[in-house]
């Protein structure tokens, strides 16, 4: 069962509790001091998970005007799948990236083998439009208010289920002058509206990336 996004969430939590100490006009959440053990532990993970493709993290904010990260995970799944959406000067980008090699909770790294023989420290990508078009596929996720959703061990009142496996999202939206994480665990498991959204907005995903979504799943 991967924990990530429960665990994460809630320290975060913790770190909200304790004394606020910002020192620049950057935006990050889950909010916690800069001082924090929890958040530099944090920023690693983010760090290791980036660098399986070779990508710069995104903690400190993006030069471009909107990057947008959606990893996804489901139990017994032997790849990391990470979707990029990048709004810069030129439009709209998208990209699926898929990896056997990834990093577990205790910064080891797992590395897997599947029917491709992709290799070890080997990823593939390939570029994703949505099939509504990027004004469209941006209007939704406007709509599902992904910019101001919290992480779900904040949601009010939330009281975690124990769940052996299942699926787990983590969303990370960033610009120039913000970092945001959000991560959620088998969300369809709770009546939470937050849940609820998050289910539809990856709904929507599938729908709009079709074949993209389930992509290199199917290679021969």
């Amino acid at each position: 069962m991967r924990f990530l996004a429960f665990i994460l969430g809630a320290i975060f939590f913790i770190g909200c509790k304790q004394e606020k100490t910002s020192v620049s006009n950057f935006e990050f959440y889950p909010n916690t001091p800069d001082s924090a053990n929890l958040k530099a532990k944090f920023i690693e993970q983010r760090a290791a998970e980036a660098k399986l493709y070779n990508l710069a993290a995104l903690t400190s904010g993006t030069n471009d005007s909107l990057v947008i990260r959606f990893w996804p995970w489901e139990a017994f799944e032997p790849w990391s799948n990470m979707f990029e959406f990048r709004l810069d000067s030129n439009g709209w980008r998208g990209f699926h990236y898929c990896s056997y090699t990834f990093p577990n909770q205790d910064g080891r790294i797992i590395h897997l083998y599947g029917n491709e023989k992709l290799g070890d420290s080997v990823f593939v990508v390939k570029e994703i439009v949505p099939k509504c078009g990027w004004h469209n596929f941006y209007d939704s996720l406007n709509y599902f208010q992904l910019r101001s959703l919290p992480t779900q061990t904040l949601i009010k009142n939330f009281e975690h289920k124990l769940i052996m496996d299942g699926d787990a999202a983590e969303f990370e939206i960033v610009t120039k002058n913000s970092y945001k994480w959000i991560g959620y665990n088998n969300p369809s498991s709770y009546n939470y509206q937050e849940c609820k959204t998050i289910v539809k907005l990856i709904e929507m995903l599938t729908r709009q990336l079709g074949d993209d979504y389930y992509w290199p799943r199917n290679l021969k």
